[in-house]
């Protein structure tokens, strides 16, 4: 009598082995879960909003000043970029965070002129 209950015991015993080994193994259903979800749900950057400031720099007497450094400072963050004024003395800074700017413009034999106050937002149009 004794004998019976060590086999049953010991195919316990196993059957728990192989489930436990079961449940380490990936599983594929979950694995595919996991990637559907994640190409279901639309990404967080979807709702960004930025903002870009264009102008002309132009001296005293109005005409275009072709490669003046023109740099942005947003001083929230302290983040800066530059760009260089076209021939006609255009700049376009695209791709800024929404938020108050420090704009600087400095070319060589010129004053530097700083513009402060500069206020990104973002808009919003309905029809």
């Amino acid at each position: 009598m004794n004998f019976t209950p060590v086999l049953i015991r010991r195919a316990n015993a196993e059957g728990l082995g192989e489930l436990v080994a079961r449940l380490r193994r990936p599983l594929p259903g979950i694995f595919l879960m996991a990637i559907l979800l994640f190409f279901a749900f639309p990404f967080a950057t979807y709702a960004q909003v930025s903002a870009g400031i264009t102008g002309l720099v132009m001296d005293a007497s109005g005409a275009p000043v072709p490669v003046a450094s023109v740099t942005t400072k947003n001083l929230e963050t302290g983040a800066t970029r530059s760009v260089t004024t076209n021939d006609a003395g255009r700049y376009l800074l695209l791709s800024l965070a929404i938020g108050e700017y420090e704009l600087s413009v400095e070319k060589s034999g010129f004053q530097v002129e700083i513009r402060s106050g500069i206020r990104l937002v973002a808009v919003s149009y309905t029809h």
